[in-house]
């Protein structure tokens, strides 16, 4: 379900939002919990308009997961959007629903269609301590949310028997082939991708980010930004995204540090 919603306010009474906020509602209790949000927290305050879409799991199913497509684009559109907790089916979850299928994950379809990048950061409260003192200011961490297992091909193996990737040029030319695993007995294997355009395109989020969060109190500025990877476990796509983030000259002349250590290292 779609709806385009104005939630209207006494005149004078609220501050106008001129742009449309994609709304996506979720599943189980954050479903509550947002409506609460939205009727005691926004709403008397805010006149917004309001593009609405229902995640659901069940109208997820009944749309054959169209509607997830659909907000994505919509958050395209208005460069904006707010979305809830939802249910990425299991088994068990496909027989307590009753679906059709085992729907993707609505944050991965998302995410893959924005070329989205996923930043975490922390709230300071006051009165709730870190657990390390010493920590005084937030850390925060950018995850590539493209590609990789958000859009991964998996496959049983029932025997004995060779697993290959295979990479065809549109272009023409000689098939390139490489072996997976000569299997003796039955396992699992699992393809992967990313793209030059996207890993760039991380690259640049982190720097944007540590840049547009420069509190002006830091040794240099702008956040530090470290890359953490394990560097000797996927060397063709560690190497090109180590490369990728030093090279990109201009964000550290603009003093932005960026370091790239392998996740096991002492980098704190």
């Amino acid at each position: 379900m779609r709806e385009t919603r104005v939630h209207k306010m006494p005149a004078g009474g609220k501050i106008k939002v001129k742009t449309h906020i994609v709304e996506m509602d979720g599943d189980e209790m954050t479903r509550i919990i947002w409506k609460m949000v939205k009727e005691k927290l926004l709403f008397p305050h805010l006149d917004i308009p309001v593009d609405y879409y229902d995640l659901h799991i069940k109208n997820r199913d009944a749309t054959d997961d169209q509607i997830t497509t659909s907000a994505a684009m919509a958050i395209m559109k208005y460069g904006i959007g707010v979305k809830c907790a939802t249910i990425t089916p299991n088994e068990d979850r496909v027989r307590e629903y009753h679906l059709k299928k085992q729907w993707k994950s609505p944050n991965g379809t998302i995410r893959a269609m924005l070329d989205g990048t996923v930043f975490r950061k922390p709230i300071f409260v006051k009165n709730i301590r870190p657990s390390v003192s010493t920590w005084k200011k937030p850390i925060t961490i950018g995850r590539h949310a493209y590609g990789d297992v958000y859009s991964n091909t998996e496959m049983r193996i029932p025997g004995p028997g060779k697993a290959e990737i295979v990479f065809t040029p549109d272009e023409g030319g000689p098939q390139v082939r490489q072996t997976i695993k000569e299997f003796s007995s039955p396992g699992i294997v699992q393809g992967i991708h990313n793209t030059d355009e996207s890993i760039r395109s991380f690259a640049k989020s982190c720097f944007t980010f540590a840049i547009d969060h420069d509190d002006g109190n830091a040794p240099l500025p702008g956040e530090s930004d470290h890359f953490i990877c394990t560097l000797p476990v996927l060397s063709y796509i560690d190497f090109f995204v180590t490369d990728t983030f030093l090279r990109k000259k201009r964000f550290r002349l603009m003093a932005v540090w960026s370091g790239v250590q392998g996740i096991d290292d002492d980098f704190l």
